[in-house]
């Protein structure tokens, strides 16, 4: 995220950031649900 002149961040930046944040966190997340969904469907069918 490009930062203010003095280095600093703009409140629309910081809430941007902590929105792409959370758009990250979030995609991990589904991704780690269906990785668990598939090896508990791989377990069961042993």
């Amino acid at each position: 995220m490009p930062r203010n002149v003095d280095g600093m961040l703009s409140g629309q930046q910081c809430l941007i950031g902590a929105l792409d944040l959370y758009g990250v966190a979030g995609g991990i997340r589904l991704q780690l649900l269906g990785l668990i969904a598939a090896e508990q469907a791989r377990q069961a069918t042993k």
